[in-house]
């Protein structure tokens, strides 16, 4: 889901292909690390037009196929530009992702303005009736939950929360409840909080505070209305909301630029769930610079340290930058966000008076939106893709037309006499490519084997480095070569495995790809 706390990581997926479908395994990680205070850079001015320019060198290079940034700098000058959209900039919605916990931590400060809680208060007293989390679990205070140091896990440790990003990635959290959020978590074991004091992302700890605030606020008003009703309508963000998307929301690309669409948060909207415009973010970002709405003051005031160096906010991360007078640092106050096709970042430097907003139809993250914040000139850097990405889109896709080759030895093999006993099991290299007679029920398998390959590689090949080609002509490859089994296949058995154990076989292998194609069309 939401993913991103950090201006520049670096994301390495494994995944390999073991011989068979059921031996057949895909892991895919991602790592997180902070990043430290940026180098100095000279600072310049910027008009509409130059910003642009390097707005569309981000384009070109491969970054993402639209982007939306407004900038001020330390004069008051204000600035905006955007390349590549598809709709007005005026109009188009974006994933916020991640920034919409900001919004919550402005909430929670608005409660607490109100009194009608404590940062320092343990939640335990707003969770739904019969809930009895373990010892540990139930001291944990709303301002553990919106700084990150409760300890709880980045994901909901059980029940559907854990499973349903593993199995639907193309829109993990779709569905979710505040029900399960709360199950989760009132079945957590005792003795699981080991990061604990320690600034450790957690989407679902986000989540949590938002459906508590809901219940801590005595208005029976859901997160959802209570963060338009207070947080959004008073900042003036009018086109900012939870709605699914709608006739202008910017489509979204995945970081290979292939198309993604946008997610659907429900129950875990405090966490990632806000779509808002460039124009909003803006508005957000001034308001930050003023600190004259007060719940949003009170979430500036940095929580935790570490090294002598605060370290966050409720909601924001605090770093140093270069000054714009090139004398020493300043502290600037700052959180992105990311969705299966989006990138937003914001920040501000009251100090001298700098912001930027800055929203990409991609989810490629790095230090950009950073640096132009200190310098609105400053090249982009081209893609970095990890080879491993590489080898995918260049590999990968020849499995598919493969599978196809593989196929078509099979049906040309002579059928097995009435009755006969399956051969031994093959080994060596010989178990890479089965010559086993094969059916028709043998080519459905191949054929979803074949659409597995190529779906996979086209989300995860580094496309945003290379070119479609590959890909193209192994889709195409494969097609032909469906083609060329086909007349084959009219004289070929339903089950191609003599026995019983052959027709399991058979069957389980189906079954297998049924799940893969499910899965990664997601």
């Amino acid at each position: 889901m939401v993913e991103h706390v950090c201006p520049k990581h670096r994301r390495s997926r494994m995944w390999q292909r073991p011989t068979g479908w059921l031996g057949l395994l895909v892991l895919v990680g991602l790592s997180l690390g902070p990043g430290g205070p940026l180098q100095a850079q000279p600072t310049s001015d910027a008009t509409e037009e130059q910003l642009e320019a390097t707005l569309q060198a981000y384009v070109d290079q491969g970054h993402a196929r639209g982007v939306a940034v407004w900038r001020r700098d330390a004069e008051g000058r204000e600035v905006r530009a955007s390349v590549g959209l598809e709709q007005p900039v005026a109009q188009a919605r974006w994933d916020a992702g991640s920034i919409t916990k900001v919004f919550t931590a402005v909430l929670l400060a608005d409660l607490e303005l109100q009194g009608k809680v404590q940062l320092d208060a343990p939640i335990a007293a707003w969770l739904p009736e019969g809930c009895e989390p373990a010892a540990d679990v139930a001291t944990i205070t709303f301002e553990e939950l919106a700084t990150h140091r409760s300890g709880l896990p980045r994901l909901a440790p059980s029940g559907p929360g854990m499973r349903r990003p593993l199995l639907r990635r193309s829109d993990p959290y779709a569905g979710a409840t505040p029900e399960e959020i709360f199950e989760a978590l009132c079945t957590l074991p005792r003795g699981q909080l080991a990061t604990r004091g320690e600034v450790a992302y957690s989407n679902f700890a986000v989540a949590l505070l938002g459906q508590v605030l809901a219940r801590a606020s005595g208005s029976g008003l859901s997160y959802q209305e209570l963060i338009t009703a207070r947080v959004l309508q008073p900042l003036g963000l009018t086109q900012s909301s939870f709605a699914p998307e709608g006739p202008h929301q910017e489509p979204g690309y995945r970081a290979n630029l292939t198309r993604a669409g946008a997610w659907q948060m429900d129950a875990y909207d405090p966490a990632g769930g806000l779509r808002l415009t460039l124009g909003d973010l803006a508005r957000f970002a001034t308001a930050g610079l003023q600190a004259d709405f007060p719940p949003l003051a009170r979430t500036l005031e940095p929580r935790h340290s570490k090294d002598g160096e605060p370290l966050v906010a409720l909601g924001w991360f605090l770093r140093e930058i270069a000054r714009p007078d090139g004398q020493g640092n300043e502290r600037i106050w700052w959180h992105n966000g990311g969705t299966g096709g989006y990138y937003s970042f914001v920040a501000f430097a009251p100090e001298s008076g700098r912001a930027i907003a800055f929203l990409s139809n991609s989810h490629q993250t790095n230090d950009f939106p950073l640096r132009l914040l200190e310098n609105p000139a400053a090249p982009p850097e081209k893609p970095e893709s990890a080879l491993f990405f590489v080898i995918i889109g260049l590999v990968l896709p020849w499995l598919a037309p493969e599978a196809f080759w593989r196929l078509r030895r099979r049906l040309t093999r002579p059928p097995s006499p009435a009755g006969a006993r399956e051969a031994p099991r093959p080994r060596g290299l010989k178990a890479l490519f089965p010559t086993r007679p094969a059916g028709r029920l043998d080519a459905l398998t191949t054929a979803l084997e074949a659409t597995f390959y190529l779906t996979l590689t086209y989300q995860l090949g580094a496309w945003q480095v290379l070119t479609l080609g590959p890909w193209l002509l192994a889709l195409a490859l494969t097609l032909a070569l469906g083609v060329w089994t086909v007349p084959a296949l009219a004289k070929a058995p339903w089950f191609g495995r003599p026995g019983l154990r052959g027709r399991v076989m058979t069957l389980v292998g189906l079954g297998v790809g049924v799940v893969l194609v499910v899965w990664v069309v997601g």
